[in-house]
């Protein structure tokens, strides 16, 4: 008799998901008045927007109720040097971790590490430039770049030149200690109806579909990101585009230099293309 009551009384530990450190998919509505999958989508866009340029994988991220609460953690991807049957080899970790309490407060985001478009990204909308008018004519075939550009006019997405192969975009030109509003990564449109239609190949309709399921009590969540949800919706309202980081070889970039309306720009990154194989 012993025996089978300790039995059920472990089983009863292991359906509550606390036991041993387990972790377990939240329903569908919290028993705190909120639902996961909202803050699964208000996160997802946030880190976004708050990590311009890193390739994270959000949608593939899952909030997992952890002893004390809720974790999101992001996985991104990052290029081995190394290529498999003409294709960049990616190495997959989870650089970034989100941690809330079982109300769904943010307790801790952890940082990525500073990088060379947090420094470019000082200058945008300063109409500065840095090295790039001396380093690009000087760069042989064979290189992969990755760039920043500002424009000196913004545009709407469909009058996008078809060499800006992009869909990672500033829609905002920042001003004091704000940056400019990024878009990019992997989200995509929600499931219909959404009104207006979304158009899952543009980054502006997927950025105003974003912003559209945002409620006021979204707030403290962005917050603690740095968004001002007043701000995402007067950029969803105006959508347009101020600038975007771009990878290319170093001849389509100097014909990036030769366009009136390109302001500045920046080479944050570079890397050889495969030995024997012409850089795109």
């Amino acid at each position: 008799m012993k025996r089978i009551k300790i039995c059920a009384s472990m089983l009863i530990i292991a359906s509550t998901g606390l036991a041993c450190g387990t972790t377990t998919k939240p329903p569908s509505q919290s028993i705190h008045g909120f639902s996961p999958a909202h803050l699964e989508t208000v996160l997802r866009g946030a880190i976004v927007i708050s990590n311009p340029g890193t390739p994270l994988i959000v949608s593939d991220s899952r909030l997992q109720q952890v002893l004390g609460g809720y974790e999101f953690r992001v996985a991104g991807e990052e290029w081995s040097g190394y290529y498999q049957d003409s294709t960049p080899i990616m190495d997959i970790d989870y650089p970034l971790t989100v941690t809330l309490d079982s109300k769904g407060n943010i307790k801790d985001i952890s940082k990525l590490p500073f990088n060379r478009l947090d420094s470019a990204l000082r200058y945008f909308s300063r109409g500065s430039r840095d090295g790039s008018d001396w380093i690009l004519p000087r760069l042989p075939a064979g290189i992969r770049l990755k760039v920043l550009v500002e424009l000196k006019n913004p545009i709407v997405e469909k009058n996008l030149a078809w060499d800006y192969q992009s869909n990672r975009f500033f829609l905002s030109r920042g001003s004091g200690n704000e940056r400019p509003l990024y878009w990019g990564g992997d989200i995509g449109c929600p499931e219909p109806p959404v009104k207006p239609a979304c158009d899952k190949d543009s980054s502006v309709d997927t950025f105003r579909s974003w912003v559209q399921r945002l409620t006021d009590k979204d707030r403290p969540i962005l917050d603690k990101f740095g968004i001002s949800l007043n701000s995402l919706r007067t950029v969803a309202k105006e959508g347009q585009i101020y600038g975007f980081i771009q990878e290319a070889s170093p001849q389509v970039v100097r014909r990036f230099k030769k366009d009136k309306n390109v302001r500045s720009l920046w080479v944050i990154d570079m890397w050889p293309c495969r030995q024997k194989e012409q850089c795109p």
